[in-house]
């Protein structure tokens, strides 16, 4: 067995100064401007906030499962870091922030086991110093680092767990064993990925049986030390263990989205999976922008060198433990990114396999300093220890000015990352919670995120934190009459609705039918509109909530059954003037202005699944068959276009069109064409075999 040793005198003052250097930087890249940079607030963000605060109000669990599902050491993080510093954007990111600063350390501590060598006792220290260093100034790690991603808990963790566990073995201490146990349990509430750790154990465990290294006397030996590990383990994870036999669906919440094996293509996407991730050492960027610095390989080609170099030397040592535990490592803990069908390569599904990655790299690094000692015949080791800090020195250099210039400076200001963390939600939150109290008013938010139930913006209401009430609609899932109705006569007696508009082109587009004004104009007069740049705001007065809301007072009922699957059940129409002031056809007839807003109400059905995506045209055609296109769109049911339409499928959708104010007057007929998106050819009623359906006649006086 190697012990580790210590440098004595000025050089453990030069190692002692040389870590707490990387250690400050480690922090000053991962805690600079947290607050600020990412910019925005993520959903997942979000929701981790929402899930902490629960838990300070006594709502526990070792698992949550908002949002597709989230164990537990994150959101504890969290709610103690809202413990000093408030409900902030800060609390959220500063738990995931540290993890990533710390790991690096880990991992170097992890070397000094690994490649501790009485014959080179400087192996460990430089082979550690360098994986810490890279990681430390690695854009991908800092980028991790500083978005709230709980797989930073599992690089922090792991290398704890296996170094206590491999010392333990070494020096046959049962009380290391047992904090490897409790450590590996403790796994369970970090990430996802971390239910393979028991996986590259076995495996590893296995190897030594395969290559003949431990004999069955060998192990009944260790048999002790190995239940010992084990019990501490299932003792600390018992909690998580137990919440999932409770519910049992809860532990596939996100493996079932994304497993790759359950695609019909699964074979291929698999081997593509190994190719790409394969590539992302070097080659390939993970396309995702929240997730990378776009066209950003994980390595840079100087990183990626080493990287290999220390594979293959691990390839073709490994009958030695150590080497072969890298190998496990990197296999088993890539695994997660390999198995998944989202996005590849993926740069957060494989940071459990990061400190194996930059293992590899420190050693790759250190043989090439023994390959140059050799040739040059050098016998000094503080000459190779030189040379290997002076190649360290020039990677990191290229990496850190990369991260600096690549993350700080352009990803960090891109237009695109603002995009992907909501910046507009995060500035709507910091608006709103500035107003002074507005008694009897409502505030109403249109949302089209693909949030889980109940289609919550979990960014805006970890941030709100203004009293008001505000709600918030989903309109992807189109509202009914009475979603808005309840949302408006829940609130209590309130004198006026604020609903917020967003303008066209942000990131959700709110309620781009405008359903939801429609009806506050029905039961109620529009007061003011105040264009606020990114989004505007609608005062409704005088609502009356006396009777339920509907679309329609008159729906008329049809039944226009088309060759490709759908039928029309009922269908109203009617207009306004300036915005929605609504009058209603009577028997299939409207009579309206030039400028007038038209709006219709058609209730679809699915006698099958169709095999295409339909759209409707709404036009207005004159007695000389001239025509007017007033509206052209996508049918949808729940945000569902109609190729993922189910049989007997009911969906509900809301057509507006603006007439020209130089509209002749004269009277037009309404007729609607359906139509396949993709080829334009139109679809037909059965019976009639004709693709124009006349809905009713509009005059324009």
């Amino acid at each position: 067995m190697n012990k580790q040793t210590l440098p004595a005198g000025r050089a453990r003052f030069t190692l002692v100064a040389l870590l707490l250097g990387m250690l400050t930087l480690s922090l000053a890249l991962r805690l600079w401007q947290l607050d600020a940079i990412p910019p925005g607030f993520f959903i997942d963000e979000g929701a981790y906030g929402v899930d902490a605060l629960n838990v300070r109000n006594g709502e526990h669990s070792p698992f949550f499962p908002r949002n597709y599902g989230r164990e537990g050491m994150m959101i504890y993080a969290i709610a103690g870091a809202i413990e000093f510093f408030g409900r902030t954007v800060l609390s959220v990111r500063l738990p995931s922030a540290l993890a990533g600063a710390l790991a690096p350390f880990a991992v170097y501590w992890l070397a000094q086991i690994f490649f501790a060598d009485a014959k080179q006792p400087q192996r460990a220290r430089w082979i550690g110093l360098s994986a810490a260093a890279l990681m430390i100034v690695s854009t991908w790690l800092v980028l991790m680092s500083r978005g709230t991603i709980r797989a930073n808990f599992l690089m922090l963790l792991l290398p704890l767990a296996l170094g206590l566990l491999w010392q333990g073995i070494e020096c046959r201490s049962r009380r290391r064993i047992l904090a490897a146990g409790a450590l590996t349990g403790l796994l369970a509430y970090t990430y996802i990925a971390a239910r393979f750790v028991p996986i590259l154990l076995l495996i590893f465990g296995a190897t030594f049986l395969l290559t003949g290294e431990v004999n069955r006397q060998n192990w009944r030996r260790r048999l002790p030390d190995f239940v010992a590990f084990g019990g501490a383990a299932l003792v600390i994870a018992a909690p998580i263990l137990l919440y999932f036999a409770v519910h049992p669906d809860h532990f596939t919440l996100r493996v079932e989205n994304l497993w790759v094996f359950a695609q019909p293509d699964a074979l291929r996407l698999f081997v593509w999976n190994i190719g790409v991730h394969l590539a992302a050492f070097g080659f390939v960027a993970d396309p995702y922008w929240r997730h990378n610095v776009a066209g950003m390989a994980i390595l840079n080609l100087g990183e990626a060198l080493f990287f290999w170099l220390g594979l293959g030397i691990a390839f073709l040592r490994q009958r030695q433990p150590v080497y072969r535990l890298l190998l496990v490592w990197l296999l088993v803990m890539m695994m997660p990114a390999l198995l998944s069908v989202e996005m590849s390569p993926n740069a957060l599904r494989g940071l459990g396999a990061a400190p194996a990655v930059f293992l590899l790299m420190g050693l790759g690094i250190w043989e090439v300093g023994q390959w140059v000692k050799a040739r040059l015949s050098v016998t000094a080791p503080s000459i190779v220890a030189r040379m290997v800090g002076v190649v360290l020195l020039v990677v990191c250099a290229v990496r850190l000015q990369a991260t600096v210039t690549k993350y700080f400076g352009v990803w960090a200001n891109d237009p695109l990352t603002a995009w992907e963390f909501y910046a507009e939600w995060r500035d709507l939150a910091a608006s709103m919670n500035q107003i002074e109290d507005e008694r009897e008013t409502l505030y109403i938010i249109p949302t089209r995120g693909n949030f889980d139930d109940p289609y919550r913006p979990y960014h805006f209401d970890y941030l709100y934190t203004n009293q008001m009430p505000v709600e918030t609609i989903h309109t992807l899932n189109a509202p009914t009459a009475q979603i808005v109705y309840e949302t408006v006569r829940d609130a209590g007696p309130i004198q006026q609705v604020k609903l917020l508009d967003w303008i066209e082109g942000m990131h959700w587009n709110g309620d781009a039918e405008r359903r939801i004004p429609f009806l506050l104009r029905k039961y109620g007069s529009m007061a003011s509109r105040t264009d606020l740049g990114e989004y505007a705001i609608e005062i409704y007065t005088d609502l009356s909530v006396d009777r339920p809301w509907v679309y329609a007072e008159r729906p008329q009922t049809v039944d226009v059954a088309y060759d490709a699957g759908v039928r029309i059940q009922s269908l109203t129409f009617g207009a306004g003037g300036a915005g929605f002031a609504v009058t209603e056809a009577d028997n299939g007839s409207l009579t309206t202005q030039p400028g007038a807003t038209l709006w219709i109400v058609a209730a679809w059905q699915a006698d099958q699944t169709p095999q295409v995506d339909l759209k409707v045209s709404w036009r207005l055609v004159d007695s000389s068959g001239d025509r007017f296109q007033f509206d052209d769109t996508l049918t949808t049911a729940n945000g569902l276009l109609t190729s993922d339409w189910t049989a007997a499928e009911h969906a509900q959708n809301f057509y507006t069109g603006q007439l020209p104010p130089d509209l002749p007057t004269g009277c037009y007929t309404l007729q609607l064409i359906v139509y396949d998106a993709a080829s334009l050819i139109p679809t037909v009623q059965i019976g009639i075999w004709e693709p124009r359906y006349n809905a009713g006649q509009i005059c324009v006086e």
